[in-house]
């Protein structure tokens, strides 16, 4: 398994998507 795909996969899952967005509204 790539780590490059592996980083692809995480930044692209709604659960990171999600805690991004929590973070921006704070």
């Amino acid at each position: 398994r790539e780590f490059a795909e592996q980083c692809n996969e995480l930044g692209l899952s709604p659960v990171h998507i999600y805690d991004v967005i929590q973070d921006a509204i704070g």
